[in-house]
C-alpha cells in the first residue's frame, strides 16, 4: 500500500506553518484511491506560530491569488483549525490505521525538499516520532521525469490538500502504468 501526503502552509521553509494536511491511501498498481482511507485535517494558524513556527509574506500574498474556494478553505483552517500537535497526532493515527491493514511501501509526496520535510521537522519539533520509515518516501516529480508523458491531473479544489493528495496519487497511478 501507498500514501499520498499533501500539506498547504503559510511559509516554505521547514519551520512552514502548516494549515492543512490530507492523506490518502491507494495501490500504484490499481486505479482509484482507497476513500475509506483517507485523512484531512485543517490546523489553526496561530498555534503554528506558538510553535515557532514562522510564515512568510510572499506565502500569504500567493494564498490571496488563489481562487476563491482555496482562499476560504485557508482562511477557515488558520482561524478554526485544530492545534498543530493535535493534526500531527491525527496524521499519526491514519498511519497507524493504514499499517494495521497492511504494510506501507511508499510514502509520497510532491517533491522532496517540502511537504514530508515540512511535516518530519514539525513531528521533530513537538517532539514526536515521524509516524512513516524515513526510507519509504517518494517524490512525484522524479516519476514525473521518467514518465513526461503522463499529465497531471486536476484537483477538484486546487489546493486542498486532501483534493490534491487524491489527484496526486491518482498521477503517480497513471504514470507507474506508463512505466
Amino acid at each position: 500500500m501507498d500514501v499520498m501526503i499533501d500539506i498547504e502552509t503559510m511559509g516554505t521553509g521547514a519551520t512552514a506553518p502548516i494549515i492543512s494536511i490530507g492523506a490518502c491511501a491507494f495501490d500504484v498498481k490499481k486505479p482509484g484511491v482507497l476513500d475509506e482511507h483517507t485523512c484531512y485535517e485543517e490546523i489553526n494558524l496561530q498555534s503554528n506560530i506558538d510553535a515557532g513556527r514562522i510564515p512568510t509574506g510572499s506565502t500569504i500574498a500567493w494564498w490571496l491569488q488563489q481562487n476563491e474556494q482555496a482562499r476560504k478553505d485557508a482562511a477557515r483552517a488558520c482561524d478554526k483549525g485544530v492545534e498543530l500537535g493535535a493534526g500531527l497526532r491525527i496524521l499519526e493515527v491514519f498511519f497507524n490505521v493504514i499499517s494495521a491493514n497492511g504494510n506501507i511501501s511508499r510514502v509520497w509526496s510532491h517533491g522532496a525538499s517540502f511537504d514530508i520535510a515540512i511535516l518530519e521537522h514539525a513531528y521533530a519539533a513537538h517532539g514526536m516520532a515521524c509516524p512513516w520509515p524515513f526510507w519509504t518516501s517518494r517524490c512525484t516529480r522524479t516519476l514525473a521525469d521518467l514518465a513526461p508523458s503522463v499529465a497531471r491531473p486536476s484537483p477538484d479544489v486546487a489546493h486542498n490538500a486532501l483534493d490534491d493528495a487524491k489527484a496526486q496519487a491518482k498521477w503517480v497511478q497513471e504514470m507507474w502504468q506508463s512505466l
